[in-house]
């Protein structure tokens, strides 16, 4: 993959930095789909955190998912169709009220489970070197950046540019 596009050594370039963000998360995201991979994992990483969710709350409905995950509603039922297809999740009586139906894991979605944690948790070792080897803490850093931009969003620093 080609990380260099037109907007990289434009002078303009720190406006198009969602560009970038998108493009590394996107790099990020594929070498995390090897990791999956090679760890025999049969759903794909966008599906990860669902499966994570579920198997630390034990159950959880689409919209429990949805909503921890601030994910569109439709989405969230889109990975859960995935995983219950997988095999992963099954649909059962909510036995607080009986209209609702939970999602727990299944056995084989309880050993994908574990396997899952064990390649988090080395994916967040070599990040934590990476990030160590590029001297910035990068997760720290995007935290720092996206509060700072609920606090003060973009159009109001453009604002206060224009009309000092």
């Amino acid at each position: 993959m080609d990380f260099q596009n037109y907007l990289d050594s434009h002078p303009l370039r720190r406006a198009f930095i969602a560009n970038l963000f998108d493009r590394a998360a996107n790099f990020i995201s594929t070498q995390g789909e090897l990791l999956l991979q090679d760890e025999d994992l049969s759903f794909p990483s966008r599906a990860s955190s669902a499966v994570l969710y579920v198997g630390e709350h034990e159950s959880a409905s689409a919209a429990d998912i949805a909503s921890a995950l601030e994910l569109p509603h439709q989405l969230a039922t889109q990975r859960v169709q995935l995983l219950l297809d997988l095999g992963l999740f099954e649909r059962v009586a909510d036995t607080q009220d009986g209209r609702r139906k939970i999602l727990k894991l299944t056995a084989k979605g309880v050993s994908e489970y574990h396997r899952l944690t064990k390649v988090l948790d080395e994916a967040s070792q070599a990040l934590a070197m990476l990030f160590d080897e590029i001297e910035c803490d990068l997760l720290s850093k995007v935290e720092r950046l996206v509060a700072a931009l609920r606090d003060r969003s973009l159009m109001e620093r453009v604002r206060s540019i224009r009309s000092p």
